[in-house]
């Protein structure tokens, strides 16, 4: 990424590329500055154009229903971004503020705590109202997408297009994956009670999508792609993606669907970081292979396999499935100005 522009959105000529811990160059001493100039470096856009697809969709939706609404979207790691959309809001007399994330779940980490974007948002509402007379503006914080029936019909949706695939009678394992987290370190965390909801009714969906098929043995798992090795989880209190497949191999399965439930477009993050701990091990997994997915409108499925068992990872709900994603997100807002 160039040093000082890594949040541009269209191409532009760098000036200083560096890697995730600010190195100039790579394990060989090869500058990739020097790379780029080779041709061996291009421009490819932000991995963020998937969530801000969803996010146009939505806020057409909200535009058509509720004529007049007044839209922001901000990256909320940029904070100048929510200090400016919440000075625009404000200044054009808008006095109530619905704070709505495009995370899945709500977090202490990602919405509240400090940095956070619902965090950030109270922080700016509050210097423009010491700027003006401490006018009254109120805040509502609106229940997460996941928690709305589109959001499960997407990851369903996405289930059944894999699990059509398959020949009936077989014993099928699917794997409900999630980001992860280290709660132990963090006991005060809200992110499990915003999330249970959402688990809840995915169980349930997916144990109703299960029944349709003629398989012989189901099971339905949960594993966190990261924060469940013996590092962050020296007890083994929480199992994670990588154990989950072991567990289905062990236990006679023929195949283990997986079905991430945090994302909803493919990043460096679902690309790389995690698949380091999900797949690492299973055999066909090659950590520095080239990975061929030149189409991101379409779902990425990665195939692997362990002890005779099938590891299918189910991709994300991109595409059709985007739809579904920007309805729940509609939804979560909607709930909201319906409301008396």
């Amino acid at each position: 990424m160039d040093a000082e522009r890594f949040h541009e959105r269209a191409a532009f000529e760098p000036t200083r590329l560096v890697d995730a811990w600010g190195r100039e160059r790579n394990d060989r001493g090869r500058s990739y500055m020097d790379k780029y100039r080779a041709g061996a470096i291009s421009w490819v856009p932000p991995h963020e154009q998937g969530v801000r697809d969803v996010v146009g969709m939505a806020a057409e939706t909200l535009r058509q229903r509720w004529p007049g609404i007044e839209i922001r979207h901000v990256n909320a790691p940029v904070s100048e971004q929510v200090r400016q959309a919440v000075f625009e809001l404000l200044d054009e007399g808008v006095d109530t503020l619905v704070l709505v994330s495009t995370q899945v779940s709500l977090s202490t980490f990602k919405v509240f705590g400090a940095g956070g974007s619902f965090h950030q948002a109270w922080q700016y509402a509050a210097e423009w109202r010491r700027r003006n007379g401490q006018r009254p503006v109120k805040i509502i914080m609106a229940a997460p997408m996941g928690h709305y029936q589109p959001m499960l019909d997407a990851w369903t949706g996405l289930l059944k297009a894999r699990l059509d695939e398959l020949p009936a009678g077989i014993a099928v394992d699917v794997l409900i994956s999630s980001h992860g987290m280290p709660r132990d370190l963090f006991p005060d965390e809200s992110y499990p009670e915003f999330a249970a909801p959402c688990y809840a009714g995915l169980r349930r969906d997916i144990g109703a999508v299960l029944a349709s098929y003629e398989f012989g043995r189901t099971r339905i798992s949960q594993g966190q792609d990261i924060y469940a090795d013996s590092q962050h989880d020296p007890e083994d209190r929480y199992p994670s993606t990588n154990e989950a497949y072991r567990a289905a191999a062990a236990d006679g399965f023929d195949v283990i669907v997986t079905l991430p439930s945090t994302f909803y477009a493919e990043s460096t993050d679902t690309l790389f970081a995690h698949a380091l701990y999900a797949f690492e091990g299973l055999e066909g997994f090659e950590p520095f292979a080239t990975i061929d997915y030149p189409d991101w409108s379409v779902p990425l499925v990665r195939e692997f396999s362990l002890d005779g068992t099938r590891i299918i990872y189910g991709g994300l709900p991109v595409g059709r499935h985007a739809r579904q994603v920007a309805d729940a997100l509609a939804a979560s807002v909607e709930a909201i100005l319906a409301s008396d």
